[in-house]
């Protein structure tokens, strides 16, 4: 019998017994001199992992009390704490777990936050310590025994079904399959995989191809191919252009393709042509006019008059007059030119600005047919993408109503349970399709000034590292502002030692004057460095744990410490061939191993020599040899990952298929 659970009826005994029947499992065993089994405990692992890290485990440095909180912390720092946290206040202040809803990324971070929540209940169960620091974060109570602790364990325990921790992208499945006909998607549909989204991509293009109006495709293809392109293949140039604008066209309201607003035609284009054939153009010491200003002038007339002003801006002096330079291979440009290039730069602009005002209406005609074909298509077979489904759900623009509340449809309903509780983990990795989704049910929890309802976000701009999927950061930097939540910023980090930290402080604290970045002058990089250094700060050491630090220069410098003076392995590099830099086992300097004759080629690490004699055949690889021959075999082939959809594990549910 489990402590804290009530025996309910009377001991089962002869008198409880009917006449013949077989005495209990346990009675049985008893009877005969064995022990009775036991029945398996589910949290065995948990408990002997959470008494383990019971020592020293408090965390999170400034503690959140709010009902609404918006955290703002970098790794290390009490992120997954301070939300384990939270779910653990709510369940104790009497909420429903299936009221509350935990987002995050993958199932391995999903699984994380339930083992989280799991182990220190089962710390609270016995540790005054671990009940202390609980109570001390809580907004919606206050101190509680160990009773309460148990009896909510059990609760847990049971109910494992409807502990809400699920990735994103299996809410937006759940979504999907509830509210299906409602969205107009297939009847019966799946998440297909890679293979199978790219056939229906190429299928919906041949039948694109095959509908078109021939006169329409030689005027798409003519304003496609400004570029020089047209000796390419239809298909191929019509690929590129699908490839490279369908995010946007999804992404982007219609009426922003038309924003482009060229300028009227400028009259007297031919008259400035003749001025500046016939314009008294910086001479040579002889006498004669020199010839770069003579080829430019040229080629710049050429041009103009063949209507390629983009080859027109490429080059000369009208090059240098539209970025505002004054003088042209040292010359300066003479003052009589410049109404001239007035004029020539108001062509130019109209001429470029108009066909890129036609480029893109004829894109946008492309796209919105073969997404009419492909949406098409993927309601035929049943087969959607993981992108597809929060498109199906989000307006087009933020602020607008979604198909849910356009058809006025009830989510709780639907869900089987109201959403009062929001807990938001790794925001940073947010894309605005998912937070249009998102957004109006964190606006309305947001907006809830009762206690019942409430709105938790954590995450770090720093640590964003879904880009390839649309993620903004710059999302998790708003939202206090938009929510009207102060954020919370957490600096101790419980993770690394001040040396280490000290470091990452030094190293990108510094970050937008570094002159690596400088060298190519103000570029993306650039700017994306400046504004990373404007927000960071340098993080704190909560404990003071052993650790070292070692900062290498890429491109033959050499290994310094923290302090700059020379480490242990600081030893002088050797060339291209034979020198330590090719080791393809370590990342730091490797001392040669002693060879009885000088043979360059051996003149190597350890790893490369052994990797070098097995490829010559002279002895099998052992040791560090052994390994860089297999870091440098090719791989074995692996079967592919088999799951609901053929995607990776981390796309799918912590609770399972798909949702």
């Amino acid at each position: 019998m489990e402590r804290g659970v009530p025996r309910r009826g009377p001991r089962p005994g002869p008198r409880h017994r009917a006449r013949g029947a077989r005495p209990p499992r346990g009675r049985r065993a008893l009877s005969r001199g064995r022990s009775p089994p036991r029945r398996p405990d589910p949290l065995r692992g948990l408990r002997a992992r959470s008494h383990r890290r019971r020592r020293g485990r408090r965390r999170g440095g400034r503690r959140v009390s709010a009902p609404h909180v918006v955290i703002l912390a970098s790794a290390g720092t009490g992120k997954t704490y301070q939300l384990s946290g939270r779910f653990i206040d709510l369940l104790l202040a009497g909420a429903a777990q299936e009221r509350i809803l935990a987002t995050t990324f993958t199932r391995k971070a999903a699984g994380e936050i339930l083992e989280r929540v799991l182990e220190r209940l089962i710390e609270a169960v016995d540790s005054p310590a671990e009940r202390a620091a609980l109570a001390e974060g809580r907004a919606f109570g206050g101190t509680f025994d160990g009773e309460q602790a148990q009896r909510l364990l059990e609760r847990l325990a049971g109910r494992l079904q409807r502990f809400e921790v699920r990735t994103i992208d299996s809410f937006f499945v759940t979504l999907c399959q509830v509210f299906g006909t409602d969205l107009d998607l297939a009847p019966t549909w799946a998440l297909a995989d890679e293979y199978a989204l790219s056939a229906l991509r190429e299928e919906a293009l041949s039948r694109v191809l095959a509908e078109a109006d021939e006169q329409d495709f030689a005027d798409l293809l003519r304003e496609l191919s400004a570029k020089g392109a047209a000796a390419r293949r239809v298909r191929a140039t019509l690929a590129e252009v699908i490839k490279g604008g369908r995010a946007l066209f999804l992404e982007s309201p219609a009426q922003a393709w038309w924003r482009v607003e060229p300028p009227g035609e400028p009259e007297g284009l031919a008259e400035a042509l003749a001025a500046l054939e016939g314009a008294d153009l910086p001479r040579t010491q002889a006498g004669g006019v020199m010839r770069s200003w003579a080829g430019a002038r040229e080629r710049l007339v050429a041009h103009a008059r063949e209507g390629s002003w983009l080859e027109a801006v490429k080059g000369g002096f009208l090059q240098k007059y539209l970025a505002g330079e004054e003088c042209f291979d040292k010359k300066p440009i003479p003052a009589t030119l410049v109404p001239v290039l007035d004029v020539l730069r108001e062509a130019a602009a109209h001429a470029l600005l108009t066909r890129l005002d036609e480029r893109n209406r004829r894109s946008r005609e492309l796209l919105e047919r073969y997404e009419r074909v492909l949406r098409a298509l993927k309601r035929e077979r049943g087969a959607y993408a993981f992108d597809d489904l929060p498109r199906a759900l989000a307006p087009i623009e933020t602020g607008a109503s979604g198909p849910i509340e356009e058809r006025d449809l009830d989510l709780s309903l639907r869900l089987d349970a109201r959403i009062d509780h929001l807990l938001l983990d790794e925001f940073q990795d947010t894309a605005p399709v998912q937070w249009r989704v998102l957004g109006p049910m964190a606006e309305e929890l947001a907006a809830d000034g009762t206690g019942g309802r409430s709105l938790f976000c954590v995450g770090d701009v720093k640590q964003s590292i879904y880009g390839w999927r649309a993620a903004e950061p710059r999302l998790l930097e708003a939202l206090g502002d938009a929510l009207h939540i102060e954020p919370t910023r957490l600096a101790l980090n419980y993770r690394s030692s001040p040396v280490v930290l000290g470091a990452l402080g030094r190293v990108f604290g510094s970050l937008g004057e570094n002159a690596a970045l400088a060298a190519d002058g103000p570029g993306p990089l650039m700017l994306a460095a400046e504004r990373f250094t404007a927000t960071f700060e340098e993080p704190r050491a909560a404990r003071t744990l052993p650790g070292a630090v070692e900062l290498r220069e890429a491109g033959g410098g050499r290994a310094r410490g923290l302090e700059g003076e020379p480490t242990l392995g600081d030893r002088p590099r050797r060339g291209a061939r034979g020198g330590h830099g090719g080791c393809p086992a370590r990342g730091h300097h490797c001392r040669p191993r002693p060879q009885p004759q000088a043979d360059p080629r051996l003149d190597r690490c350890p790893a490369a020599q052994g990797a070098a004699r097995q490829r010559r055949g002279r002895q099998p690889a052992r040791g560090l040899g052994g390994g860089a021959a297999r870091a440098l075999a090719p791989a074995p082939r692996r079967p592919p990952f088999r799951s609901s959809g053929g995607l990776p594990p981390d796309e799918l549910s912590l609770r399972g298929s798909p949702g």
